[in-house]
């Protein structure tokens, strides 16, 4: 009994073995699907890469009519609808 119990236990050792190995082939594999990050531009990183601002950037930047959410352009604009609303029912009366 003894015998064909280490006979078990060493296919069933061998048998791991392989499947592992072929697992670890299979990996590799996929693994060599994977594209060259040296390759490829990578579009990520949110700006971190050398890069160059113009003087000008920095100065309208720091200037303060710059630092507000106000925007006159945008304000303009709604002016502009409205104006073309009233036209609108003006003409249909």
């Amino acid at each position: 009994m003894n015998d064909t119990k280490g006979y078990v236990e060493s296919r069933s050792a061998e048998y791991s073995f392989h499947v592992e190995m072929e697992l670890k082939e299979r990996l590799k594999d996929l693994s060599n699907l994977n594209k060259n990050i040296q390759e490829f531009g990578i579009f990520r990183g949110a700006g971190i890469y050398n890069h160059y601002i113009s003087a000008l950037v920095y100065s309208l930047a720091s200037n303060r009519n710059f630092l507000t959410a106000y925007s006159y352009i945008l304000s303009m604009g709604k002016e502009g609808l409205k104006k073309a609303s009233e036209l609108a029912t003006l003409n249909a009366n």
